[in-house]
């Protein structure tokens, strides 16, 4: 748990660092496009199947045509050799069966792609943070070339968070600090097992709400008498 109450703390002054992860902007979009097509190409392997179902259900009728024609006779077009009929239809359900074969190993592909996409939009970036009495500090990641962010409590307005889920994105908390000087400051930040469950106490910016004045009355008390 995230808190700046506690007796230490008010007597000795209060100090921490750690980290947290955001997500992706995109991830969402990035989850989409991959779903949309994986879906895609199960349709296609689907439709050949079901090619394939059709394909043998016609070769019996074909070669038995293909029989009849060239044992009574008939017209030209009618008196196909047999053995023409069940080669061909053999070669179309060969072709159709080994392109499903392939259709299926490229799945087999794009699930393993998708599968190590998912491991790096649930692991996210990485941010840094330092929290003391005045100010709550973050730090980008590297390569997005940013200086830190420093953030005065007396300069903060207020701070709003909103759950958001999407499917096989990682489920985050939209964090939104209005300050005086620099406007809104938006963080989307992935939720771990306890977040999940006990809310924006297991997030750093905890921090910023207690020393905002906008934690609950009874969280302090509760805090100091060991409870929580």
């Amino acid at each position: 748990m995230y808190t700046s109450f506690g007796k230490a703390n008010d007597r000795f002054g209060f100090e921490d660092k750690g980290e947290f992860r955001c997500a992706f902007k995109t991830d969402s979009l990035v989850v989409l496009i991959c779903a949309a097509v994986i879906l895609v190409w199960v349709v296609l392997i689907i439709i050949n199947f079901i090619s394939i179902g059709v394909q043998l259900s016609h070769a019996g009728a074909d070669v038995s045509a293909a029989v009849n024609a060239y044992i009574y006779g008939g017209n030209a077009d009618e008196m196909a050799d047999p053995r023409a009929a069940t080669w061909g239809n053999a070669i179309n359900v060969g072709m159709t069966i080994t392109t499903t074969l392939l259709g299926l190993i490229i799945l087999f592909f794009m699930l393993a792609v998708f599968f190590v996409i998912e491991l790096r939009l649930f692991r996210g970036q990485k941010y840094t943070f330092k929290a003391d009495d005045n100010s709550f500090t973050i730090s980008y990641p590297p390569k997005m070339q940013k200086e830190d962010l420093v953030l005065e409590y007396t300069d903060i307005l207020g701070i709003t968070w909103e759950r958001r889920k999407f499917p096989f994105a990682p489920e985050c908390f939209d964090f939104t600090i209005k300050t005086r000087t620099q406007g809104l400051v938006e963080f989307r930040v992935i939720l771990h097992k306890l977040a999940k469950v006990n809310g924006i106490t297991e997030t750093p910016f905890n921090y910023i709400r207690e020393k905002i004045g906008a934690a609950n009355a009874d969280e302090r008390y509760l805090i100091n008498r060991g409870i929580k």
